[in-house]
């Protein structure tokens, strides 16, 4: 892990044959990221990883600067996603917590996997069998979207609630449709 700390992954950007990636990430990293010190040959390490498949972008390994990880964040809305180049276990235990506590609340920095478990409380988890303890301590909150929907709240079985939501939808529906006319 400690010489993947180096390196970030570039996903989604569109692949071109005999494309100069460097140029290619370059470019992002000075339009959307507004590094004008960003060119090709600052990068000792751009290439894309992975055999080439029809109809599927590889991502590109990039060996980078701490500023373009800063502003990773300016490539919201965009296509091009920024990761950490992780190894096959921790990638598999922030994909798992991010199952457990949701995008928002789980992150890496530096090979680390971050999660916010409540307000002001965050954990460092580095293995799957701390994760399991994390989530034994630290249950994930219910979204609130699922609790109002599920009958719970209003104490009705699930079968009461869902035609509850699906009359209100349909006495909407018809709101809207009288409002039309």
């Amino acid at each position: 892990m400690r010489h993947r700390r180096k390196y970030l992954l570039f996903a989604g950007v569109p692949e071109v044959s005999g494309e100069n990636v460097a140029e290619t990430i370059s470019a992002i990293c000075q339009d959307r990221l507004q590094l004008a010190e960003a060119s090709s040959s600052s990068f000792s390490v751009c290439h894309r990883l992975g055999a080439a498949t029809a109809g599927r972008t590889r991502v590109i390994l990039v060996r980078f600067k701490d500023a373009i990880w800063r502003k990773k964040t300016a490539l919201k809305g965009s296509s091009v996603v920024v990761s950490e180049y992780l190894t096959r276990d921790r990638q598999a235990v922030f994909l798992e917590a991010r199952k457990h506590y949701g995008m928002r609340s789980v992150w890496t920095l530096e090979g680390t996997i971050f999660v916010k478990v409540s307000a002001g409380k965050t954990r460092r988890v580095v293995t799957a069998e701390q994760l399991r303890k994390l989530v034994s301590e630290c249950p994930p909150a219910v979204p609130q979207q699922a609790a109002t929907t599920s009958g719970t709240a209003t104490g009705l079985d699930n079968d009461k609630a869902s035609k509850n939501s699906s009359d209100t939808m349909t006495r909407s529906a018809r709101r809207a449709k009288t409002n039309l006319k």
